[in-house]
């Protein structure tokens, strides 16, 4: 093959990167399946994108349960110091905390008792706790 120029060994080596150059196009999640990522892929949202609560029970103001013990149980009214959840609920305003159903006594329809403080942000999952928004995904080349 001899001795190439520098502009021929140019020419030659664009000819080689354009039979490699691979064309992108977007597709959808479920038709990605042994596909390769032609770019990096971040998070466009937090995930979970609320503060979420993280057992089943009732949220409060850990603050409104200081003080309850076994000795001295609290008693708690349903809509205005205690809101019933679900894993997964978001938490309601003003409530930073989520006391666990096993440790809860229902009264009656519109009372519980609780016989420990909760501390705040127990049982409730922050804000981006899986994923933070901008975060990468999956690198560039990724199958």
């Amino acid at each position: 093959m001899g001795l190439k120029s520098l502009e021929g060994v140019r020419e030659l080596a664009l000819t080689y990167a354009q039979a490699y150059t691979r064309k992108t196009e977007t597709v959808a999640v479920t038709d990605a399946l042994d596909r390769v990522l032609a770019k990096a892929v971040f998070a466009q949202a937090s995930s979970p994108n609320y503060q979420a609560a993280a057992m089943d029970g009732i949220a409060v103001d850990a603050r409104r349960t200081f003080g309850a013990s076994d000795m001295a149980p609290l008693t708690l009214t349903i809509g205005t110091d205690a809101f019933w959840v679900n894993t997964g609920n978001a938490m309601p305003n003003g409530a930073n905390a989520v006391v666990m159903i096993e440790n809860v006594v229902v009264l009656d329809e519109m009372h519980v008792q609780i016989e420990a403080a909760a501390a705040p942000w127990q049982h409730v999952r922050n804000i981006g706790e899986d994923i933070v928004a901008t975060e990468m995904l999956f690198p560039r080349n990724q199958v």
